[in-house]
């Protein structure tokens, strides 16, 4: 797949990322290392780490691999 083609695939499919709800305190955003506040949208990939919303699309835009675990979001699988 060309790097376009793959970047459509990663927005056509992980845009419709799930909203989560976070009940720990202190926890932060390891993108921009900010806390979650109350109203504050954030998203969570396949496996299972969460960001801030506007945070997580922009790192998508850059990498298909979640920040934290290096998870492949085109090939479904962590990178060693």
């Amino acid at each position: 797949m060309t790097l376009n083609i793959q970047l459509n695939w990663i927005f056509t499919t992980y845009l419709l990322l799930r909203s989560v709800e976070v009940a720990i305190v202190w926890v932060e955003c390891c993108i921009c290392l900010c806390s979650y506040e109350d109203g504050v949208d954030l998203h969570a990939l396949p496996c299972n780490h969460h960001f801030h919303s506007t945070c997580i699309v922009k790192w998508l835009k850059m990498n298909a691999t979640c920040p934290l675990c290096k998870y492949n979001i085109l090939k479904g699988t962590e990178q060693v």
